[in-house]
């Protein structure tokens, strides 16, 4: 969870570093188009981080 937090944060600086007058409804017609024609890359993330449960197994050497 703090990982993802920071990737946003990580994110959201670098936009607002850019382009500190951005305008939010600008942004979201944005992510919008994004979202619409990007649509299966969600799937591909979702399937990723459900895949991904987060336990490290160890490896025993013998």
């Amino acid at each position: 969870m703090k990982k993802r937090i920071g990737g946003i944060l990580i994110v959201s600086g670098a936009i607002l570093l850019l382009n500190p007058t951005l305008d939010v409804q600008q942004l979201m017609a944005g992510m919008e188009t994004m979202l619409v024609s990007y649509w299966p890359v969600l799937l591909i993330v979702l399937g990723l981080a459900l895949q991904n449960d987060g336990r490290k197994t160890k490896k025993t050497h013998r």
